[in-house]
């Protein structure tokens, strides 16, 4: 092959992979919306959502064919996917009724989030950091946008109630969901302003973390907040620009633009804190934060005492956990998530299945401490603070195994632990 065909063929190929980065950022965005906008406004419950990442399933699987197979995560799948098919084939005799469905949708979320993992695991060297950094800075901030416009128009769906609560999450179905997602957007934008430092990079931070506020939701507020802080003092008292030029420039930043900027914000979380109900300041309560959801982690934890013989192992499926939950807690519904990742997925999986499940995550939360006491850099903070907040979200909280819109952000976290960045 000459040069110039292989140039030709690399140029497909690149063009190919940015396609595929268009269908994972931002066509991903516009889908949950319309998916949000038909199940929340007009009421039709198509799951255009799902198919979209059963589509993107596809065209991934179809692109890292070949290639996988050396690849720990690939191993993983493998595992993943045959302990889900001998469950389903031993929840087939403990359950009745249509219960099949919310098993598959619920493991698709989970597979999907591995798959888009392993996508960036296998291709990141093909992309140059500064096209991915574009995609998830742009990724949150059209989310953020989205967020600003919806609360302040009220062209969308609130967070809470229509009579109570903070915040609104536009037509995204989850405000959980959606808060993580911006939060480690945030995170990586804040990361990618060092690099870049530029005044438009710097507007996308400052809408991802009020796009992150205005969800309203006890992640999104308090997580913004620390990237916020964390941000402002790796500047104010970490950073040293290499040149003299540079030095002073910041020194002029810091006695003219940053008392501005306090001013500013101040009175920006005045006007958020009174637009706070006293059902909003309830849930900000030590007790509330610390017991949220004790009840339904209550009642995973004793669906899981229940658990014998292979159930130990496989668990009983999701939807059994979920009607346990709901039973326990004599809840007029049928079925209750618990909304804190360990207890559901070793409720839902047993014991060797949930915990293949959950490893990896906690692999790259100790290893975001290693780099960090390592090196000591600002973005090796910033990383661990998102795997470490993420494990601390997950188990307390829930909204982080299955949550589909973080995947990519997550992903391309994973993929900054192994670059040479982290050591700056």
């Amino acid at each position: 092959m000459g040069s110039d065909q292989l140039n030709i063929v690399l140029s497909y190929k690149i063009l190919y992979w940015k396609f595929l980065l268009i269908l994972i950022f931002p066509l991903s965005i516009l889908i949950d919306l319309i998916n949000g906008y038909c199940q929340m406004r007009l009421g039709v419950h198509i799951p255009i959502g799902q198919f979209y990442r059963i589509a993107i399933m596809l065209v991934l699987l179809y692109n890292i064919k070949g290639v996988v197979c050396r690849n720990v995560i690939f191993t993983y799948l493998v595992a993943i996917v045959f302990l889900f098919s001998a469950g389903m084939a031993f929840w087939s005799t403990i359950n009745e009724g249509s219960w099949w469905g919310l098993e598959i949708t619920t493991f698709v979320r989970i597979l999907y989030f591995y798959l888009v993992i392993l996508f960036f695991k296998v291709n990141i060297i093909h992309f140059p950091d500064q096209l991915i950094y574009s995609y998830v800075v742009n990724y949150g901030f059209i989310i953020g946008a989205c967020i600003l416009f919806s609360f302040f128009t009220g062209f969308g769906v609130l967070s809470y109630g229509e009579s109570y609560g903070f915040g609104s999450k536009s037509f995204f179905k989850a405000g959980n969901d959606l808060s993580m997602t911006l939060l480690y957007a945030g995170a990586i934008t804040g990361i990618y302003v060092y690099k870049a430092r530029n005044l438009v990079t710097i507007i996308k931070l400052v809408v991802i973390l009020f796009g992150c506020i205005f969800v309203g939701t006890r992640t999104g507020i308090v997580g913004a907040l620390l990237i916020a802080f964390i941000i402002f003092v790796y500047y104010v008292f970490a950073f040293t620009p290499n040149t003299i030029k540079s030095r002073n420039r910041k020194r002029i930043v810091l006695l003219t633009v940053m008392p501005i900027l306090v001013g500013v914000t101040s009175v920006i979380f005045v006007y958020i804190y009174n637009m706070f109900d006293q059902y909003t300041l309830d849930r900000f309560s030590l007790d509330n934060i610390l017991s949220a959801r004790d009840f339904l982690i209550d009642a995973g934890k004793y669906h899981i005492q229940q658990f014998q013989g292979l159930a130990t192992f496989l668990g009983e499926g999701v939807s059994s956990l979920y009607k346990s939950v709901a039973d326990y807690n004599y809840l007029s519904r049928e079925t209750r998530p618990v909304e804190a990742d360990y207890y559901e997925t070793i409720g839902s999986y047993g014991y060797l299945f949930g915990w293949i499940i959950i490893i990896p995550f906690i692999y790259w939360a100790l290893y975001s401490i290693y780099l960090f006491v390592r090196y000591k850099s600002y973005e090796s903070f910033l990383l661990m603070f998102i795997f470490l907040s993420f494990i601390y979200i997950s188990y307390s909280a829930g909204h982080g195994l299955k949550n589909t819109m973080l995947p990519p952000v997550y992903a391309f976290a994973i993929t900054l632990l192994s670059t040479h960045s982290v050591k700056k």
